[in-house]
């Protein structure tokens, strides 16, 4: 009985843990553009981005005085993984989320789901830390870029020490790179390599 040739998925299959950071990202930013505009809820949703700013952006009088009192409260430390999710606008909430599709998918077929995770959230920690802790910012940090970074640096990985691991190749690849790449936190984008790393002495 002759088979009958397989039609190709309409979409690509994505890593479940790529899916739903892509989901907490837009839904979250769906949830202020929404209330902003009066579609849902009256008068409180109009502060709801202020307010997750507010509440879960990072900066360097936070940081400081956290390590001056050598105190870190559990409401402070859900900031260094909560303004990962929190965005100033909706295009760079879609932008963002776009590149944890594109790039995690890539990062999400080669690893586990756990271990593509902490190379999103590892670097975004790092990452804030470093800001708040070097640098005289007051300016508060959100955004998921840090995260990406570190997604990047995973990819980087993956181009330098394990290629063959890879299924995109030729010309997609090397767009991929050099169009990426260069927008990418340098510091962020080496604690990819390193939360791998990290990651693999963990049994």
């Amino acid at each position: 009985m002759d088979q009958q040739p397989q039609r190709p998925a309409m979409v690509n299959p994505l890593p479940p843990v790529i899916v739903a950071l892509f989901f907490m990202i837009i839904g979250i930013e769906a949830a202020f553009t929404l209330g902003a505009r009066g579609i849902f809820g009256t008068g409180a949703p109009l502060g709801w981005r202020l307010a997750a700013i507010e509440g879960y952006g990072v900066n360097s009088p936070l940081v400081q005085m956290m390590l001056d009192n050598g105190q870190y409260p559990v409401q402070h430390l859900m900031r260094f993984v909560g303004y990962l999710f929190v965005h100033g606008a909706l295009s760079q909430a879609i932008f963002a989320a776009v590149m944890v599709l594109a790039i995690g998918k890539i990062v999400g077929e080669v690893f586990s789901g756990l271990f593509t995770l902490m190379i999103f959230i590892i670097p975004g920690v790092i990452g804030a830390f470093a800001y708040g802790a070097i640098g005289d910012a007051p300016q508060i940090l959100i955004g998921a870029f840090p995260g990406v970074s570190g997604l990047i640096g995973g990819f980087t990985y993956l181009l330098e020490i394990k290629p063959h691991a890879l299924i995109y190749r030729g010309s997609r690849l090397k767009a991929l790179r050099g169009s990426v790449f260069p927008e990418a936190s340098e510091g962020c984008r080496r604690c990819g390599p390193i939360a791998i790393q990290v990651l693999r002495l963990i049994p």
